[in-house]
């Protein structure tokens, strides 16, 4: 994540790598000026949209068919949800990825664009510790917070009651970006799988178990937002990941059943993997909670950029722990006796 070799500070840098890293963190303004960091949960909305006016969607696919289509209640309530909602499913996934794809790299001091724009895909998906289950001290380093001791010699110019519930208020905050994190972690650890499926495309299972909705199921999803989501899979049972599966060949086919060990050892017999009911408020409310950790990395990240060459600290964090997209902010001149963070203050292992 840092510049590679021997270890850097502000002051160690030669007028080569000084001007490296400026030229870094003009590239890294100018991307996030374009960068729209809304756009996925954007897209969940308007798939919410697509689900709320299903019967609409519906009637736009009969008039592409010139009528020839086959798409009755059925398939709007079956097919065409599952597909929007899978979609949905998806997308969160993606923004998860992008997520973690920034707390790695608006850290790089030297190859910030290098970093962001050719990244291979898995060392994203694969999380290490200081990601997926990071600490206070973590935290601080990831979101472009000074370190306790800053924050608290700031608050000390204030009588003592206030120094203490500013401590005990920023401490709070922390937690809150703990726990958003940690939901964004989860969701991904228990959705990535199907997200993968999602991108094949022919191991989408659209028809659900039985090929058919029961009248009381079409009835429930014609009020609510949400529908079990299934995908075909040929791993062996124990190597699945979250969410449930089953066998679908019919074992009492005898060359189905005479040779099942030997299909189950070849990868070769059909299983359907399902993730119980997704519903795409709760989706929404967790990509709310994203957009804010991005909002705050990314803001935070510029704020030490434009304040570089001045005696001042600008954050964001977290001002509740909920999906309602505000922020806190805290600005402060730095305290005396300490030395003002830089990026290399922010490096992660």
């Amino acid at each position: 994540m840092s510049h590679k070799g021997k270890s850097h500070t502000e002051r160690g840098l030669s007028e080569v790598q000084k001007e490296q890293r400026q030229a870094n963190d003009h590239q890294l303004k100018i991307y996030f000026q374009k960068y729209d960091r809304f756009w996925r949960l954007h897209k969940l909305i308007s798939l919410r949209h697509l689900l709320l006016n299903r019967d609409e969607v519906g009637a736009s696919i009969r008039l592409a068919y010139e009528g020839n289509g086959a798409v009755d209640e059925q398939y709007v309530y079956g097919n065409l949800t599952n597909g929007i909602l899978a979609d949905a499913t998806s997308e969160l996934a993606m923004l998860c990825e992008d997520y973690f794809g920034l707390l790695r790299f608006t850290r790089e001091p030297f190859f910030f664009v290098k970093k962001t724009i050719s990244y291979s895909a898995g060392r994203i998906t694969t999380l290490p510790k200081s990601l997926s289950d990071p600490t206070d001290e973590s935290l601080h380093k990831l979101f472009f917070i000074p370190t306790s001791d800053i924050t608290t010699a700031i608050f000390a110019n204030a009588d003592l009651a206030t120094a203490n519930a500013s401590v005990e208020m920023l401490r709070e905050q922390i937690g809150f970006l703990q726990r958003s994190h940690r939901i964004a972690v989860d969701f991904y650890q228990k959705h990535k799988d199907f997200h993968v499926q999602y991108k094949h495309g022919l191991k989408l299972a659209l028809y659900g178990l039985h090929g058919s909705i029961p009248p009381e199921e079409v009835e429930r999803r014609k009020k609510e937002l949400s529908a079990p989501l299934f995908s075909f899979e040929n791993k062996p049972v124990d190597q699945l990941g979250s969410g449930s599966a089953m066998f679908i060949p019919d074992i009492r086919f005898a060359p189905v059943r005479n040779n099942i060990g030997r299909l189950h050892k070849d990868l070769d017999l059909l299983h359907i993997q399902f993730l119980y009911d997704i519903d795409i408020n709760e989706l929404i409310a967790i990509a709310k909670r994203i957009v804010k950790l991005n909002n705050i990395l990314i803001s935070n990240r510029m704020s030490l950029i434009e304040n570089e060459h001045r005696d001042r600290l600008r954050f964001l964090i977290l001002e509740s722990d909920s999906d309602v997209l505000q922020s806190h902010a805290y600005e402060f001149d730095i305290p005396p006796g300490y030395q003002k963070p830089t990026i290399f203050n922010y490096q992660i292992e």
